[in-house]
């Protein structure tokens, strides 16, 4: 739940782009076959449409089922990233690991914004306080 929801507010990657196959037509807008698209991941990941409260960490809003196409970090269908399972099995592996020895806290309260490069970073340098379990 947690690494999902960390997904849901900094993906790994913040857009993917697509050719349109066919003619088609979205919302009133024609989209000519072989046109380019950029896929806002992050915008449909904060989509309020799609996620109440999308702004606000909940990771228990993934207890039960989510909106197929609303949580989409990694991409889609065929084209999804092949590192996906890996880099969630990772993630998931060593925050067992660190959670089993230490309790974690933010050591300041300042807000991170992403800042886009390759991918989602954060606008600064994020400072933990690890406290070692007894």
């Amino acid at each position: 739940m947690f690494k999902r929801h960390t997904s849901v507010i900094s993906p790994p990657a913040y857009g993917i782009i697509r050719s349109a196959k066919d003619d088609s037509i979205f919302n009133g807008v024609t989209i000519p076959a072989g046109s380019d698209m950029v896929l806002s991941i992050y915008g449909i990941q904060r989509d309020e449409g799609t996620w109440q409260d999308a702004e606000v960490f909940r990771p228990s809003r993934f207890l039960d089922s989510w909106p197929r196409y609303g949580f989409i970090p990694f991409g889609l269908g065929r084209h999804i990233c092949i590192g996906s399972r890996f880099s969630i099995l990772e993630s998931m592996l060593i925050l067992a690991c660190g959670r089993q020895r230490f309790r974690f806290a933010q050591a300041d309260q300042e807000e991170v914004n992403p800042e886009v490069g390759v991918t989602l970073l954060p606008d600064r340098a994020i400072r933990l306080q690890l406290e070692p379990l007894a």
